[in-house]
Order: C-alpha cells, then sequence, then structure tokens
C-alpha cells in the first residue's frame, strides 16, 4: 500500500484487515502517514525489474507511482496526483466541479497542484517520459476509473497544461 500525506485515512483499516501488508510511504509524507498507521519505509525492491516504485519528480517527495511491465503493455498506477471523476448531479456534483475534483477529462485537481505539486517543470517533464512509454497501456488512479483510452495522450494534455 501506497498512501500520501493527503490520502491515508484508510490505511490503518487495510493494515487491520490485512496484517501482513506493507506501508511504504513517501519521504515527505512519512510522519503524517504515521499518524495513522506504522510505516515500513520509503522505498521498496520488488526483486522483479518490471516493476518500480517511483518517487514522483515535482512532488516534493509526497507522491509514488508504481510502473508495471507486463505482457498486457505497462501500468503506470498513482495515487493523487491525476483524478478521473466524471461531474455529478446535485449540489454535490457541482460543489466537486466548482472545486476542480471532477471534470470531462483526467486531470490534476487545483488542490493536488497546491498541496502536492512544488515544481511545475520537474513533473511536467515527468508525465511527458511517461507518454513517451512504448507500451503504455493503462492508467491506474486513486480517483476515478482507469485510463485506458490513449493513456499516453492524457499524460501528454495533462503535462502541456500543467505548463499553462
Amino acid at each position: 500500500m501506497k498512501p500520501n500525506d493527503i490520502h491515508r485515512m484508510d490505511a490503518k483499516i487495510w493494515k487491520a484487515r490485512y496484517p501482513a501488508l506493507k506501508v511504504i510511504a513517501p519521504a515527505e509524507g512519512r510522519a503524517k502517514i504515521e499518524e495513522i498507521v506504522p510505516v515500513d519505509g520509503t522505498t521498496v525492491d520488488f526483486a522483479d525489474p518490471a516493476v518500480r516504485l517511483i518517487t514522483v519528480p515535482g512532488t516534493g517527495d509526497k507522491e509514488l507511482a508504481l510502473l508495471v511491465e507486463g505482457g498486457s503493455g505497462t501500468t503506470l498506477v498513482l495515487n493523487d496526483l491525476i483524478f478521473n471523476l466524471a461531474n455529478r448531479p446535485g449540489l454535490a456534483g457541482w460543489l466537486f466541479k466548482t472545486v476542480g475534483m471532477t471534470g470531462d477529462e483526467p486531470h490534476i485537481p487545483p488542490v493536488v497542484k497546491m498541496k502536492q505539486v512544488d515544481d511545475k517543470v520537474a513533473l511536467k517533464a515527468q508525465l511527458q517520459r511517461w507518454s513517451q512509454l512504448p507500451n503504455l497501456k493503462r492508467i491506474l488512479v486513486s480517483h476515478g476509473p482507469m485510463i485506458a483510452d490513449q493513456p499516453a495522450a492524457v499524460l501528454a494534455r495533462i503535462a502541456h497544461q500543467l505548463a499553462a
């Protein structure tokens, strides 16, 4: 499990349910995460070159990503960096749209930019590198459905928007 300093409340429940679970946290978020659940480390070696944990550049060591290369393509697993939540009806839907948590396409919400992004240039460069992965098939996000329709183009668009 890889919580961060803004997405950590469920970590205690998961750890209670699966006591052998290893909690890996980004270095900068470790202290806040340990308020909720003990952290086993800030890095991990999966002993498999096809599975890599990455501290996301531009996030001040607050976000981790998992890159998994397999026979069906490459999967990028993100936590709070990119949201893929569609707009919703009603007052709650209006509120989520107003604060930028939902939208018509995957994006980095303003609150995430404010709390997690400390270097837009470095993050843009990382998003562009991921967009150029030759066999990228999907992006798994914590907020919303998997991004499987042109994931490289989604990353390139978000990188471009980040620079604006």
